[in-house]
């Protein structure tokens, strides 16, 4: 079962995807906050800023969609799919104009009352081959760096 302030957590995690959500960033990332996954790994506030612009600017009308999720105590999976219209640089790739849709798992650690940690495995091969770009040109440190 999720936490209250586990719950509270992610659903202002999510308000930072939305225009103007990360004038938040401070109050719900953790200042020790580790990202991991298959495209490498990032810490610390400016750098999970950085990532949510690096995609908000390549897909403006980004939306998430929860398939599924389970929970417990201060740990939260979660099975989800995005889309969006390419119309910005992504991770090496200009932008094409070309819609996407993905799937990925994400794996959340809530630490006093903030996101402290992040699994997230983004189904990339996909998204390269929507956009038509070689999966090798694909360069995902540059949505953090």
């Amino acid at each position: 079962m999720m936490s209250d302030q586990s719950l509270r957590v992610l659903t202002a995690y999510n308000e930072l995807w939305k225009p103007g959500g990360l004038d938040a960033v401070e109050r719900v990332i953790h200042p020790r906050f580790v990202r991991h996954g298959r495209s490498g790994e990032f810490t610390g506030v400016p750098a999970f800023a950085r990532y949510v612009t690096h995609y908000t600017d390549a897909f403006p009308d980004l939306r998430f969609t929860v398939d599924d999720w389970m929970a417990r105590g201060a740990r939260i999976a979660i099975r989800y799919s995005l889309t969006g219209i390419h119309r910005g640089s992504f991770m090496g790739a200009v932008a094409t104009g070309r819609p996407i849709a993905a799937d990925g798992v994400a794996i959340y650690s809530v630490s006093d009352s903030k996101l402290a940690e992040l699994w997230d495995y983004l189904d990339l091969l996909t998204i390269a081959e929507q956009l038509d770009v070689p999966v090798q040109s694909i360069d995902p440190s540059l949505s953090w760096k």
